[in-house]
């Protein structure tokens, strides 16, 4: 006869404190917090945290953070120190752990219907900051919320690779080579 399993100790998946994303590693997780959430706006540098991203762009930029971008409403708090897991507070691990839904929070009328409307963004290889009227914060445009700013950027015409270039530039190195070697032959006869 063996054990029952009655008190086995259940891990919870890491899970991203600012927009309740689930990821299967905290290395993983840092990544993600790092690019979405710790990089800052104007020169695209990524940081470990909030703060630290907070202190550079007002120190190097002038700019004030009052939230951390793309982050949910009442949890984009700049004076949280989050790493990863390390720094959630511990009553919202709890929750999660039990299976309890973690209280959604409904949008302020500001943010629900929004005074104006913007087109459909095309693929750019920098979102454009908002100023409103408080010319010391600077909020961040990215209307798609699935793709990051390093992914939509990966798709401009820079980063892409031409198909027939580099058939070519295989065929020049094939004649390269392909000479190289008669060069040698010869040499040897």
């Amino acid at each position: 006869m063996g054990r029952k399993n009655k008190h086995k100790v259940k891990f919870l998946k890491p899970f991203c404190y600012y927009c309740d994303r689930d990821f299967d590693d905290e290395f993983v997780l840092h990544q993600h917090q790092k690019a979405r959430h710790f990089s800052c706006h104007a020169c695209h540098k990524k940081f470990s945290t909030a703060a630290s991203m907070a202190t550079h762009v007002l120190q190097v930029h002038k700019e004030q953070v009052l939230k951390v971008p793309n982050a949910k409403a009442g949890r984009d708090a700049i004076e949280l120190d989050i790493f990863g897991m390390d720094g959630v507070p511990p009553q919202l691990i709890e929750q999660r752990a039990m299976g309890m839904p973690t209280k959604r929070q409904k949008l302020d009328d500001e943010e629900a219907a929004p005074s104006v409307i913007l087109p459909p963004v095309v693929f750019t290889a920098w979102p454009m900051p908002i100023l409103s009227g408080n010319v010391n914060s600077v909020q961040m445009v990215n209307l798609d919320d699935c793709v990051s700013v390093e992914e939509k950027r990966s798709c401009l015409p820079k980063y892409r690779y031409d198909q027939d270039k580099l058939i070519q530039k295989a065929k020049e190195l094939d004649s390269d080579i392909q000479s190289r070697i008669n060069s040698l032959l010869g040499n040897m006869l």
